[in-house]
């Protein structure tokens, strides 16, 4: 069902979940006090390019939709400090996520993106970016700008190889990389903040002799 928003005008948090909603309304753009915009569990293919003038979001949730591609608008959400899109049917993130410069959470497990884009490593204060479960085969060298990142979930990907520059995250605290078809590890000794790290499932057969300096990581799978 479409949605009718006038009786939530001037609402900053705005929770609508689970209520069969296939499409949003382009008015939506008009609710500049919005801060939370929660649309978790209903069957929405696609945002309209209005999104972008919630200028005051800080959190978008539309995870367990149907949505296959986001708007270059998303972009122009510069507050914005939390991105749910799990569970979708994305390829692709626009070029424009890179302007997303307040970020802190983005969240895309179970999607169907094939590779992230270059202007990721623009996103400086993201702390965490969950991955799994997509079809990623390579990322990009500027993932290692991601110079706050402490979370890093990869598994369950098609990834082969990863960027040497992944051994700059010096604030990485966990890093997933299970069920992958990665032969060869990067140096990672410098990723001195380390706690946990797992590599099963993949076609490792040795390991870089830095990982020893790993002296904080406290599971190694």
């Amino acid at each position: 069902s479409d949605l009718n928003l006038f009786s939530f005008f001037s609402t900053n948090v705005l929770d609508i979940e689970s209520k069969n909603i296939i499409k949003l309304p382009k008015m939506i753009g008009q609710f500049s006090n919005l801060q939370i915009l929660g649309l978790h569990y209903n069957q929405i293919t696609e945002l309209p390019e209005t999104i972008g003038q919630l200028s005051n979001l800080q959190g978008l949730w539309l995870s367990h939709n149907q949505i296959t591609e986001l708007p270059e608008t998303i972009g122009q959400l510069v507050n914005l400090q939390k991105l749910s899109l799990s569970y979708n049917k994305i390829t692709k993130l626009p070029e424009t996520i890179g302007q997303l410069v307040n970020l802190q959470g983005l969240y895309l497990y179970s999607n169907q993106i094939i590779k992230l884009p270059e202007t990721i490593g623009q996103l400086v204060n993201l702390q965490e970016l969950y991955l799994s479960n997509n079809q990623i085969t390579k990322l990009p060298k500027t993932i290692g700008q991601l110079c706050n990142l402490r979370h890093l979930s990869l598994c369950d990907n098609q990834i082969t190889k990863l960027p040497k520059t992944i051994g700059q995250l010096r604030n990485l605290r966990h890093l997933s990389l299970s069920n992958n078809q990665i032969t060869k590890l990067p140096e990672i000794g410098q990723l001195s903040n380390l706690q946990k790290l797992w590599l099963d499932y993949n076609q490792i057969t040795e390991l870089p002799e830095t990982i020893g300096q790993l002296i904080n990581c406290k599971i190694i799978q």
